[in-house]
């Protein structure tokens, strides 16, 4: 029996079919099997192995597994493997599943077939246990181990899938296509690359499996290298892609007409040159996916592919091969664009100017302007010139029904178009402005930047779609027509009025000429004004003709028509429907690409404007800083100047009233006795007379001292006022002096006036009344007055001795100092004013507390910003290539759409750009 079928009968347990069953069909297999093992019992050397393995399978058909393990338990021949296998087999089905495990795992054998068996057996086994890790290296050890084996790449799969463990899905698939190249396989691969789950893996993983497929099958090829790459486009690893990619591409042998991967080529170029890469990044890059592209592209798009390769090798020559140069070139002048290439020129501008915009870029708002009316394909634009003495501004009023053009505030440049209402907007470098009274009027007239956009309600230009660009001066000098104005860029064709005295003149013709050079695509006409020609008709056609013949040596395709003013509107309006028809759209790409040559001009520009501007910014900042922190430190000076002062001027009112109350309050005690007569009760005498001084101290105090005291609190506050207002002036100074270093009103340095408003409401509600506790001024507790008390009471009750105590009292009241109630008296008159003393240096504090809120704030403001600007200027200096690099490859797509635009003029019309 031959190896291979009989391991597939030990499979599938039919080994006693085909051994023992063969000669004996029909027979029970059992009662056979029986009869030959009795037999073979019998002999001598008897061999029961193949019997009892035989008579197993027959017990575990029957699901007799107790028996056909007692039956393969005893098999020691080659067969003991496979008898182990189906003894694991059966404690399996009696859901023994450890002791089927150690008996698989028991099993040692050289056969391939067996090894995969159990492999699978465990594989299941470990999924009924919920042994998930288990099951997934042992279906892994199985796909190594034997992968063409039946079934177990597909079980491998489905496992994996089950379970999302994409990554040995994904590399199953990688692995089997590789193996196989299989086109089950291939799918397989691009749904997972569909569903997202290959993106974690580095391009170059799937690139044997892909040029196993480009090799099997090109277009099923296309479709998978379309999934990688959508999958990778917004990944960190897609530059690495386009490498890979790239590479492989090339060196295929035979390109199929494929029609999608072209397409991603030609997006990826796009995407490349976008702005959003560093030159280093793509430098290796772009040469060779333009090499590719044209490679596989067809032949409707090897004309923009082929402009891409000779625009790139302009600016990085030597980077993409000379054949491949030499092939694009014979492209381009043989082929014709399938492109939109006005279309793609507008959307060019427009990803340049978001892209400024992302940078905080302002680009000149008149080049956005001159873009939107050069997209208006359906108007020409006429321009109208000559001299002065041509009379072109009343060929200019007849055409627009204007009684004088002068009415129209004109100042340097102007477009008069058709449109339902009138208007007139001014467009300079940083916007469009409405223009609508005369202050507006004043404001523009002499800008020579501006450009003043004149919309009229015109019959004749909205039926002939023309609009007429007007400039006040066409006289200029060489070095000036070397930058013309931005309006005559817009022209599609120029009417240039000649003055019938001197037709034609030398400095006109260089003028013209001049232009002519930067605007190739100008169609120049003349009109001959013959408003002075008092000449018969044929002296007219003779200077017509004269004048036309020296015209045409240097502008042969120029045409010549008369026209007077005398002659009725209709006949200049005839003149004018001349020059307003033929197409324009082949030559606004010319103009639009000018414009954005000069934008990206303009935004290179502003790279050495940027960093001259920050470092500007920092210097003036870092001025600022110190002149803020110096300031802040001289108004504490200031403040705690003025308190001092301020403090010092109050306590000397304090110390004067004090001084005065210290001086005055003992006449007024020694005064009470004037109350002392010889008749006096002098048992209560001491009474009276302590009475009697606090009542005389009460009575000076609110009608002597308080009223000083009121007028020195307003002269205190007075001064007050005077010596913060001059702090006041100070703050204005520099309020001025550092809005003018910062170039805006930015601080306001106010102080807080309101505390004199509060000064006076406390000063109004402290001196109203003075209410002070009565002072015990006879009542202390001294030995002189222990024994006046005493001696009163004692001897008051006799008359012969009144006479005796008056004098007593009075000498005893006129010796003393009372010092000590006086200054206990002023203690108390000053003690309702200690809280308002004490908050003189707060509320000093508070005045100036705005100023330096508002100075610290700047401060902080200030460095914030010069950290941020110094921040920026050193990533322009060390990191100068993130904004020179999109520059440059803009330049490379104007480039681009300029080799289209040459290739597809005329020949005979080229120019040198």
């Amino acid at each position: 029996m031959i190896k291979m079928a009989l391991e597939e009968y030990l499979i599938q347990k039919t080994y006693y079919e085909e051994t023992f069953m063969r000669e004996f069909s029909g027979e029970n297999p059992a009662k056979l099997l029986g009869q030959l093992f009795f037999a073979e019992q019998k002999k001598e050397l008897s061999d029961l192995n193949s019997i009892r393995f035989a008579q197993g399978e027959i017990y575990y058909q029957f699901q007799d597994f107790e028996s056909a393990i007692f039956k393969w338990e005893n098999i020691h021949n080659e067969l003991e493997p496979w008898a182990k296998k189906n003894m694991a087999d059966a404690y399996f089905e009696l859901e023994l599943l450890d002791t089927a495990e150690d008996i698989y795992l028991s099993i040692k054998t050289d056969s391939l077939v067996l090894n995969s068996e159990i492999t699978l057996q465990l594989f299941g086994l470990y999924l009924a246990q919920g042994k998930l890790q288990e099951a997934d290296q042992m279906i892994k050890n199985g796909v190594i181990l034997n992968p063409d084996y039946p079934n177990v790449t597909n079980l491998a799969r489905a496992f994996f899938e089950k379970q999302q463990d994409w990554n040995s899905a994904v590399e199953l698939a990688v692995r089997e296509s590789i193996r196989t190249e299989s086109p089950e396989w291939f799918e397989t691969l691009s749904g997972y690359v569909d569903k997202g789950y290959t993106s974690m893996y580095e391009p170059a993983y799937f690139i044997e499996s892909m040029a196993v497929l480009a090799s099997v099958d090109p277009y099923q090829f296309e479709r998978s290298a379309v999934g990688l790459w959508s999958s990778y486009q917004h990944e960190k690893s897609y530059l690495g892609w386009l490498q890979e990619i790239n590479r492989l591409v090339e060196s295929l042998e035979e390109i199929p007409d494929w029609s999608i991967l072209p397409k991603f080529y030609k997006e990826a170029y796009l995407e490349l040159i976008s702005g959003s890469y560093y030159i280093s990044e793509i430098a290796d890059i772009v040469p060779s996916l333009l090499e590719v592209w044209l490679k596989i592209t067809d032949s409707r798009n090897a004309f923009f592919a082929s402009a891409a390769v000779l625009a790139w090798n302009d600016h990085f020559p030597g980077r993409i091969s000379t054949q491949v140069v030499e092939n694009a070139e014979t492209i381009l002048s043989n082929t014709s664009s399938n492109s939109d290439i006005l279309h793609e020129s507008l959307e060019f501008f427009h990803l340049i100017k978001d892209w400024a915009d992302e940078q905080k870029i302002e680009i000149d708002e008149r080049y956005d302007w001159i873009i939107r009316q050069i997209a208006d394909v359906g108007t020409q634009h006429v321009l109208i010139g000559g001299s002065e003495e041509s009379g072109k501004e009343l060929f200019v009023s007849s055409v627009l029904g204007e009684n004088d053009i002068n009415t129209i505030p004109i100042s340097g440049s102007t477009l008069f178009k058709a449109d339902s209402q009138t208007s007139i907007h001014a467009v300079t470098k940083t916007g469009v402005v409405p223009v609508s009274t005369q202050q507006d009027f004043d404001h523009i007239v002499g800008n020579p930047n501006m450009i003043l956009d004149v919309a009229l309600t015109n019959q004749f230009m909205a039926e002939n779609k023309m609009a007429i660009i007007y400039l006040h001066d066409f006289n200029w000098s060489e070095e000036e027509v070397n930058e013309l104005p931005y309006l005559t860029r817009l022209a599609d064709s120029l009417l240039f009025l000649l003055n019938p005295k001197a037709p034609f003149t030398n400095h006109e013709r260089l003028l013209l000429m001049k232009m002519k050079e930067q605007m190739p695509e100008l169609r120049v006409d003349f009109i001959l004004n013959l408003r002075d020609t008092n000449n018969a008709e044929q002296e007219a056609l003779e200077l017509l003709y004269e004048t036309k013949q020296r015209i045409n040596i240097y502008f042969p395709e120029a045409e010549l028509l008369a026209y007077s003013p005398e002659q009725d509107r209709s006949n200049q309006l005839d003149v004018m429907s001349e020059f307003s028809k033929g197409g324009v759209a082949d030559a606004r790409i010319a103009k639009i690409l000018f414009f954005i040559k000069s934008t990206i001009t303009h935004l290179l520009q502003q790279q050495i404007k940027a960093e001259n501007e920050l470092s500007e910014a920092i210097q003036r900042d870092e001025d600022v800083l110190t002149k803020l922190q110096g300031s802040i430190h001289q108004l504490h000076d200031i403040e705690e100047e003025k308190i001092r002062v301020i403090q010092e001027a109050y306590l000397s009112i304090k110390e004067e009233i004090k001084a005065d109350l210290l001086k005055t309050i003992p006449t007024l005690i020694k005064d009470s006795t004037e109350i002392i007569k010889e008749d006096s009760d002098f048992r209560k005498i001491h009474l009276e007379l302590n009475a009697e001084m606090n009542e005389r101290v009460s009575s000076y105090l609110n009608k002597t001292v308080l009223p000083i005291y009121i007028n020195s609190l307003q002269d205190w506050i007075t001064f007050s006022k005077s010596e913060l207002s001059e702090s006041q002036e100070r703050m204005t100074e520099w309020e001025e002096g550092f809005n003018v270093l910062l170039g805006e009103e930015r601080m306001n340095l106010v102080c807080d006036f309101q505390i004199f408003d509060d000064w006076n409401r406390d000063a109004d509600r402290m001196t109203s009344t003075i209410q002070i506790d009565k002072e015990n001024i006879l009542l202390r507790r001294t030995p002189t007055q222990v024994l006046l008390k005493g001696a009163g009471k004692l001897f008051g009750a006799l008359p012969k001795n009144n006479a005796v105590l008056a004098n007593t009292y009075k000498n005893f009241i006129q010796n003393e100092n009372y010092l000590e109630a006086s200054e206990s008296i002023a203690e108390k008159f000053f003690r309702q004013f200690e809280l308002f003393e004490k908050a003189i240096g707060r509320d000093i504090h508070i005045f100036f507390r705005e100023p330096f809120s508002v100075l610290k704030n700047t401060l902080g403001e200030i460095h914030e910003e010069t950290e941020t600007n110094k921040a920026a200027l050193a990533e322009i200096k060390t990191n100068p290539e993130a904004f020179r690099d999109p520059l440059t490859v803009f330049e490379v797509r104007l480039r681009q759409y300029e080799w289209m635009n040459y290739a597809e003029q005329p020949i005979g019309s080229h120019y040198k750009n």
